[in-house]
């Protein structure tokens, strides 16, 4: 399992699944945006945007990623660093777990404006706020 346990069972269960999404072009220009997210068993995660936007040309040019999970100092904050590929016809299984996770979105999988993006982890950071001093870890996930 690329991702330990005890942070996969935490990002499982964090109520609110809100993630930052840090892309870039091919020649290195950034560009961050919100989304909400899921997590396989396996430790792959998938968003979800509609084509055409700053993410998705940047995710054609250039697959290297980052995420930040975690909204405050009071609680556990993980960064992950990955690769991303656009689901095509073998990601059913992926597009499942986002609609079971935000079943409120349900509709989205037949958007055809819509598509979904798979990140592999190859690197995770986590900082607890929760204690003092801070703890941190940091391990690099195979591929």
């Amino acid at each position: 399992m690329p991702i330990p346990l005890n942070i996969l069972e935490y990002l499982k269960n964090k109520k609110q699944k809100f993630c930052t999404l840090a892309t870039a072009t091919a020649d290195g220009r950034p560009h961050a945006s919100m989304l909400k997210y899921a997590i396989m068993e396996d430790g792959t995660l998938i968003l979800a945007t509609h084509k055409n936007t700053k993410k998705w040309y940047d995710l054609t040019e250039n697959g290297h990623v980052a995420l930040v999970i975690g909204t405050s100092f009071e609680e556990l904050n993980v960064q992950i660093h990955g690769n991303a590929t656009i689901a095509d016809e073998n990601g059913k299984k992926q597009i499942e777990a986002y609609t079971a996770t935000h079943p409120y979105l349900g509709e989205i999988k037949d958007n055809p404006d819509v598509v979904f993006i798979i990140i592999q982890p190859t690197w995770i950071r986590t900082t607890d706020f929760s204690k003092q001093p801070p703890e941190k870890t940091e391990a690099t996930i195979p591929v």
